[in-house]
């Protein structure tokens, strides 16, 4: 085939994945290094057959290489251009340092193993590292490190490293060959240094962080077998996933690994954060009444699993019958988990394990995190959710945003003065028993810097060491990596400790004010930054051709959390 990739005007997705395809990678490594789904890689692929006028994945890439090889020769001068096309962006021209939450997996196998065996296991770690978003960093013979949250922070990928080493372990007991428990792994998190472009992507180049030294010397102090967890890791899986790390008690046989995505429902009793709220949970049907679903709304943090925990610990004290299902990273394709056990589950397995004698208004489902799911596995679960509710049962779905306007809404909108003294007065009580003291912050510029979220309040009351824990920069960087904004932008406000106006912005980072313009709004919209008026006489920057509607606004971090946090992830 004659002519350039831009000849057959491919276009710069189809390019970047012709380019993948050439280096070998599989579909799964294809999504997970773009963050697209796997259908869509699988729709950029047919049309990249089409388009290139093959029939398969062989005739693509020998065809292929040839042609970026020759729009390369032929184009010297555009190799800027072209690079910035493959990086799915444009004008890229900068790489910033930053500091990223990233979670480490150190694992080894034993040094005499037959090839054979070798090979089976580092094809198994392969394809669960694919599936799970981890990087791997270093794999020799005897054993290896994997990265989460390099390519994208999330608060999720501490389970995503339980689920990998659980889907690991079933892998090798399917294929025979490497007894699991002569496999030997360690957990532990931390602050990365990594190079990203402006757009917060991981270039690949830079890594750097005292977290794998700490991750290795653990796993040389565990035991074939066992899994060796770090303090850190187990605190992001309490303060997000609710985990007690009373659940641990030293290393962890890999047998019993589903223990870390298993919940206590053991809970001191104690007033509920949104009583208002707690009231319309816990209300019960009257006799000859239905049951009830409810959809819990609100953003990252804001208590609802912690509701929910309650909701099931007081329904069961009461004497009823309650059921806690979760969705996980994996659960896509609709998988739910049993909260008391960590093992796989569905609603079908819930209702079972209700039964059918506890009465009306007593019997309770619980299902989290349900925006984790795929839209058509979404619609399935609401079609049962909705057949339990006229059986009498009451169900409680949790999301970040409605997802049904069949269902009941109920938004926690964060904590007032009351409720924050509550929470830090909770926090005090459980600070003497384990010998800590949060320190002293004022209760009302807490409330206005975290917006009245429990779980950026407690973390930022309780961290003596430093103004911003682990939980809540993995927080901040999964928000910020949500929402897609440009580096730079964040970087000059940081470094202007002030709102800065449309004009100052475009003439420190030299982008199109258009996208600038575009950056900010989408921004305000999602609560990270907000605009003001301007004052003329203050603002030098302000000039005839800026005065404007936006031109006369100035730009600034939403509240004192996003700017600590932006402040602890810039090098």
């Amino acid at each position: 085939m004659k002519g350039s990739a831009r000849q057959l005007k491919l276009t710069p997705r189809q390019r970047q994945i012709l380019s993948l395809l050439c280096k070998g990678k599989a579909n799964k490594e294809i999504a997970n290094e773009l963050e697209i789904s796997l259908g869509t890689v699988k729709q950029h692929i047919a049309a990249l057959f089409k388009r290139m006028n093959v029939q398969n994945r062989s005739m693509a890439v020998a065809q292929g290489k040839d042609l970026l090889a020759e729009e390369f020769a032929s184009e010297p001068d555009s190799a800027t251009a072209d690079l910035a096309d493959l990086a799915g962006t444009e004008g890229v021209g900068e790489v910033l340092l930053i500091r990223r939450p990233c979670i480490v997996l150190a694992f080894a196998i034993p040094p005499v193993l037959e090839p054979l065996s070798r090979q089976a296991f580092s094809t198994a770690l392969k394809e669960v590292a694919a599936d799970a978003r981890a990087f791997p960093l270093a794999r020799g013979e005897q054993g290896g490190i994997l990265l989460f949250g390099m390519r994208a922070p999330s608060v999720w990928d501490a389970i995503r490293a339980v689920l990998l080493l659980r889907n690991l372990r079933d892998r090798l007991e399917e294929q025979g060959g490497l007894d699991p428990a002569a496999l030997t792994a360690a957990l532990d998190c931390g602050m990365a240094v990594i190079s990203i472009d402006p757009r917060g992507r991981w270039t690949g180049d830079t890594v750097a962080t005292p977290v794998i030294a700490v991750t290795r010397r653990r796993l040389g102090q565990c035991l074939p077998g066992t899994l060796g967890l770090g303090d850190k890791f187990l605190r992001l899986l309490q303060v997000f996933h609710g985990i007690e790390p009373a659940v641990v008690d030293g290393p962890l046989s890999l047998k019993s690994v589903e223990r870390l995505l298993s919940l206590d429902f053991t809970l001191k009793a104690e007033a509920p954060l949104y009583p208002v709220h707690w009231q319309r949970l816990t209300s019960v049907p009257g006799p000859g009444a239905s049951g009830s679903c409810i959809q819990l709304l609100g953003r990252q943090g804001i208590g609802k699993s912690h509701l929910c925990r309650s909701l099931v610990a007081w329904t069961r004290a009461q004497g009823g019958m309650a059921h806690y299902l979760r969705t996980l990273p994996e659960a896509r394709a609709g998988a739910l988990y049993d909260a008391d056990t960590g093992a796989p589950s569905s609603v079908k397995a819930a209702v079972g394990a209700i039964g059918a004698a506890a009465k009306v208004g007593q019997r309770l489902l619980v299902i989290d995190d349900v925006d984790l799911l795929m839209p058509a596995s979404r619609e399935a679960l609401l079609a049962e959710v909705l057949a339990l509710r006229g059986a009498g049962y009451r169900v409680v779905l949790t999301a970040r945003t409605p997802f049904s306007d069949a269902l009941e809404a109920v938004a926690l909108p964060g904590l007032d003065a009351a409720g924050l003294e509550q929470c830090l007065a909770s926090a005090m009580v459980g600070a003497m028993d384990s010998g800590q003291l949060p320190r002293q912050l004022d209760a009302q510029a807490l409330l206005e810097s975290t917006q009245g979220v429990p779980l950026f309040a407690l973390e930022w009351s309780a961290d003596l060491q430093q103004p911003m824990s682990l939980p809540v920069l993995l927080a901040v960087a999964s928000e910020l990596k949500r929402y897609r904004l440009d580096w730079r932008l964040l970087q000059v406000l940081n470094e202007a400790r002030a709102p800065c106006t449309f004009e100052r912005l475009h003439a420190l980072t030299a982008m199109p004010r258009q996208e600038i313009e575009g950056q900010v709004h989408a921004a305000v919209g999602a609560g990270l930054l907000q605009l003001s008026e301007a004052n003329e006489q203050r603002d030098l920057d302000i000039t005839p051709a800026s005065s404007g509607l936006d031109g006369r606004r100035r730009i600034g971090f939403a509240n004192a959390l996003v700017q600590h946090g932006v402040a602890g992830i810039l090098v």
